[in-house]
């Protein structure tokens, strides 16, 4: 294997639709959603080091665990079981945390596809990007997506993602308060409440027609009126500072919504001069993190 460095940009995405459905058979939730891709992104590098074994991340966010929970860590280990990596020779990852963990904006997701993207390049693994697509599926939910990016409909587990109409010439205030959610407790809670209220959608809808609905309102420039978040109600009972951060959001633009789980809630605007013009009017809380961001076409950018 040739000495060589490999850098990617990996990209947070925002939930645009977020509908939870009926609990599947593994014991997972059936989804609908819409997944964007956005230019806040984290840089991974990796570089092969000699008189080692297995891979040490170093990270600028030492919030995050490093270790075999890692989610780079996880792919690095698939591709160590299909590559015969030479004894004495480990690889470097050098992680630059922009996208706060714990936002529902999947940035461990979105490190995890990026990290198989980049390390099969560089153990020169030879796998398609479909194969590397299976791998991720295994590690989790929402993975599969961040291989591709863009505008996409999403549905089963998150498995099945399909391209729709580019959301172009628009931008969002994103806001993440000084909560994290987890979304496994996230669940917890929306299974609760649904309970209680014997609320629960049990069925997906035809995602065919679905697919078509939403690329069209794309088009028509009214993708706006369907967003929806089924976490919101429960998560904004437990952490009222994000239920807060929603209300004052709301006074910028015309649609403010909490993305994945939470906790970072954005704004969307039909173009960024209106994004700039709101963002002067906001003046964010102690240990807030504030961005104005794009939509991006891909969820990564592989360099070197």
């Amino acid at each position: 294997m040739a000495a060589r460095k490999i850098t990617i940009q990996s990209r947070a995405k925002l939930n645009l639709i977020l509908k939870v459905l009926g609990t599947r058979p593994d014991g997972f939730h059936n989804i609908q959603s819409v997944f964007q891709s956005i230019d806040l992104a984290d840089e991974i590098s990796f570089s092969l080091k000699s008189g080692g074994n297995g891979i040490t991340i170093i990270s600028s966010n030492s919030d995050i665990p490093l270790g075999s929970d890692n989610l780079i860590t996880k792919a690095y280990n698939k591709l160590a079981e299909i590559k015969d990596i030479p004894e004495g020779t480990g690889v470097l990852c050098e992680l630059e945390k922009n996208i706060p963990p714990g936002s529902g904006m999947g940035g461990g997701s979105s490190n995890c596809a990026s990290s198989l993207i980049a390390l099969n390049e560089l153990l020169e693994t030879g796998l398609k990007l479909t194969e590397l697509k299976s791998i991720g599926e295994t590690l989790g939910s929402d993975i599969p997506y961040f291989f591709s990016g863009g505008t996409c409909f999403v549905h089963g587990r998150g498995e099945n993602v399909e391209m729709l109409s580019f959301l172009s010439d628009c931008a969002f205030i994103v806001v993440t308060p000084s909560v994290h959610v987890d979304t496994s407790d996230a669940y917890e809670l929306l299974d609760e409440s649904r309970n209680s209220t014997e609320n629960e959608i049990r069925s997906e809808n035809n995602t065919l027609e679905m697919q078509n609905l939403l690329s069209q309102a794309i088009l028509d420039g009214d993708i706006a009126s369907f967003f929806h978040n089924d976490f919101e109600k429960p998560v904004f009972e437990k952490y009222p500072i994000i239920s807060d951060l929603k209300s004052r959001l709301s006074n910028l633009g015309p649609v403010s919504l909490m993305t994945g789980s939470g906790s970072s809630v954005f704004v969307y605007f039909r173009s960024s001069d209106d994004a700039f013009k709101a963002l002067e009017n906001y003046t964010p809380l102690e240990g807030e993190k504030v961005s104005l961001t794009r939509p991006t076409q891909q969820a990564f950018e592989l360099y070197g």
